[in-house]
């Protein structure tokens, strides 16, 4: 799957690492969000650590090993409750969890050095938190599609047009107004039938407070299914306890899952793989499989099936990077663009320079990897 002599990085084993490689205790805001949203799953997963090793991690302190070890433990058991299909391939959830904190890690300390060693100020740290949400919304597309794809179920069109309003409050509100017309009730009335305060309730339709996923599930369509719009309560959520709310992001990782469930569904159908195996007698045999029966062998499941057809469908220069780099393992490349080139508020100077690069290179899908080690390409300053 690699293209123009770009090769996916090998898997490897465990490096000792000492120190969770999420910036600012990111990890800890995808479990805090897990845990504001939905209580009773996350009950179930929740962080075995003390207030002190939460505090170590937030400050980006040396974590002890068996701290680290127990974080990457409840994220593999995290994937494995949601994408139990997924996660029974060939230890899936393990090695794709351990692979994401190795990269990760090494995003996040190599990429600051490495844009002042070409003369560049090094952003703040805290720009990696729109990087490291993107890079995760890929990823649990990319796991909710290949989880559908093995339980042989598709995206209902209902379920897809959740991602077509421009703001997550956007869908909770028309949920609320659509079930009050339905009901034929106000909404103060709706709020007792559904066993919370008309306050509360108005909160969230005035963009004003998030939804738990209980309300969502009672307000969601009876044929809808309520994966999806757990998916986007929680990112919601999310972005609240990283502080992204009002970042623009809410409105992006619509549109990206949107364009992900539509179009890789349809990429798996047709997707088709070769299998290598050695003959008894040392011929080097190929064989043509399917989705399902291409990745049962090896890590094949980790070489992302289905993205080339779904490059062109990103809506934007800045996520089909991301997903360059989620296909290809080049994390420290997109950690440097965004230490490179994204303030702490705004990703702009980053989108117009994948833009840019994207037109010189005639939407080269790789094209910024080699303009991002010129010296003052001159769209940023010191």
């Amino acid at each position: 799957m690699a293209k123009a002599k770009l090769q996916q990085i090998k898997l490897a084993a465990g490096d000792n690492a000492t120190q969770p490689p999420f910036p600012g205790g990111w990890v800890l805001a995808a479990f805090d969000a897990l845990n504001s949203y939905a209580l009773a799953f996350a009950t179930k997963h929740r962080l075995p650590i003390s207030p002190r090793t939460q505090e170590r991690i937030k400050a980006a302190k040396p974590v002890k090993q068996c701290s680290y070890e127990e974080i990457e433990a409840k994220l593999v058991e995290l994937v494995t409750a949601l994408f139990p299909k997924v996660s029974a391939v060939n230890g899936f959830a393990k090695k794709y969890v351990g692979e994401y904190f190795r990269l990760w890690k090494g995003a996040a300390e190599i990429s600051p050095l490495w844009v002042k060693h070409l003369g560049f100020k090094p952003g703040e740290n805290t720009v990696l938190g729109r990087a490291l949400f993107r890079d995760l919304v890929l990823r649990l597309c990319y796991l909710e599609s290949c989880e559908r794809k093995l339980n042989q179920e598709c995206f209902a069109e209902g379920e897809l047009e959740f991602f077509e309003y421009e703001s997550p409050f956007q869908l909770y509100r028309a949920l609320i107004s659509q079930e009050a017309q339905l009901r034929n009730m106000a909404v103060e009335n709706l709020a007792i039938e559904m066993k919370v305060t008309g306050k509360s309730l108005q909160r969230i339709k005035g963009s004003k407070a998030l939804p738990k996923f209980k309300l969502l599930l009672a307000l969601k369509p009876a044929s809808e299914g309520h994966r999806l719009l757990a998916g986007i309560g929680f990112m919601d959520q999310l972005l609240k306890n990283l502080g992204l709310q009002q970042s623009g992001l809410r409105e992006e990782f619509l549109s990206a899952a949107s364009a992900f469930f539509r179009f890789h569904p349809a990429a798996l159908d047709t997707f088709k793989g070769i299998i290598f195996s050695k003959a008894d007698s040392g011929e080097i045999r190929k064989e043509v499989r399917k989705f399902a029966g291409y990745i049962a062998f090896g890590d094949n499941l980790m070489l992302h099936p289905g993205f080339n057809e779904l490059w062109e469908e990103m809506p934007d220069a800045l996520w089909r990077c991301h997903l360059h780099t989620l296909q290809f393992a080049r994390n420290v490349d997109l950690a440097q663009a965004y230490y490179q080139f994204a303030a702490v508020d705004s990703d702009t100077l980053l989108e117009k320079f994948l833009q840019a690069v994207e037109h010189e290179s005639a939407e080269c899908p790789h094209g910024w990897l080699a303009k991002l080690r010129q010296q003052k390409v001159g769209l940023t300053s010191d």
